[in-house]
């Protein structure tokens, strides 16, 4: 084993569960009941979006401030509307199987998402694996999300674990420009990111039946 590797940091959507496409109609949803038409094709788009940037293009893009009370409300209908749609959330089984995997390897895991930490417990528990996992951290408890480097330098310092010791799952670019920023390099890209490929140490596919053997011949023999 990759004596330097000793805990692994996952995102959440598009990483270890695709919940995308039931976060934007929790999106329509919950901004059409607090009296703003909208439609999925009116939903910002571009993966890694957490709901307060989200909050801030629907209701108050051109504007510092927000009704931190309304988003409150409507961040609360998004996570009531997904909580009674989770059937719908679909897993993506070759990172499930990995983190189960890691767990007997004795690494430490967490997740690092832009979502809020209540929607990562719930998916976690809905996944079975929020056991395998030492902290669920969210947007919310940092004060800048990804691309910033805040949410990976959160996960490092409540794990107690170097930046050098760690391993990163993520599909987006603001996310892996995330955890590049805070310096760690061991970044495993999920999919195509041509544009910042030099950031990224390994890649893989959707396509591919399972990710076991490529990354403990990479990273862990």
């Amino acid at each position: 084993m990759f004596k330097t590797i000793n805990a692994v940091l996952w995102d959440l959507d598009g990483t270890l569960i695709n919940s995308e496409p039931l976060q934007d109609l929790a999106v329509v949803y919950a901004t059409n009941q607090i009296g703003k038409s909208v439609t999925l094709d009116d939903i910002p788009k571009g993966g890694g979006l957490d709901n307060l940037t989200i909050f801030r293009m629907l209701f108050a893009p051109h504007k510092e401030e927000i009704d931190e009370d309304l988003f409150n409300y409507w961040q609360n209908l998004t996570l009531d509307y997904i909580k009674h749609n989770f059937a719908k959330l679909v897993p993506i089984h070759q990172s499930i199987e990995l983190v189960h995997e890691f767990k007997q390897m004795g690494l430490i895991q967490s997740i690092v998402s832009n979502s809020s930490s209540q929607f990562i417990i719930q998916c976690a528990e809905t996944l079975g694996i929020n056991h395998c996992m030492s902290h669920m951290i969210g947007r919310d408890q940092v004060l800048y999300g990804k691309p910033d480097p805040d949410l990976y330098l959160e996960g490092l310092w409540l794990n107690d674990i170097e930046a050098a010791n760690c391993l990163v799952f993520e599909d987006s670019t603001p996310g892996i420009i995330a955890a590049a920023n805070a310096k760690i390099n061991n970044i495993i890209g999920i999919g195509q990111h041509e544009s910042i490929k030099h950031l990224i140490k390994h890649s893989c596919s959707l396509n591919q039946e399972s990710w076991l053997k490529d990354i403990k011949d990479k990273f862990f023999s």
